[in-house]
């Protein structure tokens, strides 16, 4: 009788750390959830509330094996370039991504999520039938004491987890502060319209074409462009918000703005500054011509 009824304590106690294990394996999930429900992702500027919205959507429903994937290629994973290709962008588009680690810490944390998932799995669904097949001390003891093994490992996954999630957090909250700025907002918008392909074609206007010093009448540079792509030059106010040419170019920083005389009065002119020509030179592999 006294057998019986420590065997039944051991039981009680077996389900207690069951429950325990199980639910520091329900936090870890929620935890890559908050992660992943925010990175890696891209958006446009104006839909960034519908994007995060639809990510976490996503993402709620995937199991702890989807989710340790993921984790383990969108945060440990070595960053790899994209073979996919860039696709003319409307607007200003944001990108979130989270990296820790390299390439050994990548495959060591992998290994370890890997063996967590495996635990997991045999104690969701195969650890219970176990327990009511006890007939002796011995196998209760043992049971509990792999119980305790597992939390002593599921325990400092959860711990490390939520390191990241807090440092996650911290860096979005500072970044969100730093986007809010006028003058980052500024330079986004800059960024954004030397990447449009009417600005990519009047550097390279300027830069192929302008005289020794440089120096490029504005509306040659236009005729050559309409030749190439009549539309870059058609409805400019409806799509960089500028009426004019000149006032596209100018939010750039990118170009000088001059006029020069002519027969008939006249003629606004154009070059790229020292600093961009420079880095137009540097990555183009373009000869500096000769003054």
């Amino acid at each position: 009788m006294a057998e019986e009824t420590d065997l039944e304590q051991l039981k009680d106690i077996a389900h207690r750390k069951h429950s325990r294990n199980m639910l520091y394996f329900q936090r870890l999930e929620q935890l890559m959830k908050v992660v992943l429900s925010r990175c890696p992702i891209a958006f446009y500027a104006s839909e960034a509330e519908t994007a995060l919205q639809r990510r976490a959507d996503w993402v709620r429903g995937k199991t702890l094996g989807w989710l340790i994937d993921e984790f383990v290629e969108s945060v440990y994973a070595p960053e790899r370039e994209s073979a996919e290709p860039i696709e003319e962008l409307k607007e200003i588009q944001l990108q979130i991504m989270f990296r820790i680690g390299d390439g050994a810490f990548y495959e060591s944390r992998k290994a370890a999520l890997n063996h967590i998932l495996q635990d997991r799995n045999h104690l969701a669904h195969h650890f219970l039938p176990q327990v009511w097949k006890w007939n002796s001390l011995e196998q209760g003891q043992n049971v509990i004491r792999y119980l305790d093994e597992q939390f002593d490992r599921i325990r400092p996954e959860v711990e490390r987890m939520e390191l990241v999630v807090a440092k996650m957090v911290d860096l979005l909250r500072r970044c969100g502060q730093h986007l809010q700025a006028e003058e980052t907002q500024q330079e986004l918008e800059r960024q954004f319209l030397i990447q449009t392909p009417i600005v990519i074609l009047m550097a390279w206007a300027a830069l192929t074409h302008g005289g020794n010093d440089g120096w490029l009448p504005l509306h040659k540079a236009i005729q050559a462009i309409k030749a190439i792509g009549p539309q870059e030059t058609a409805s400019l106010q409806n799509r960089h918000g500028y009426r004019t040419l000149k006032q596209l170019l100018t939010a750039t920083r990118m170009f000088e703005f001059s006029e020069e005389p002519t027969p008939k009065g006249k003629r606004l002119i154009f070059r790229l500054t020292p600093d961009a020509r420079a880095e137009m030179m540097q990555e183009t592999s373009l000869p500096e011509p000769s003054v």
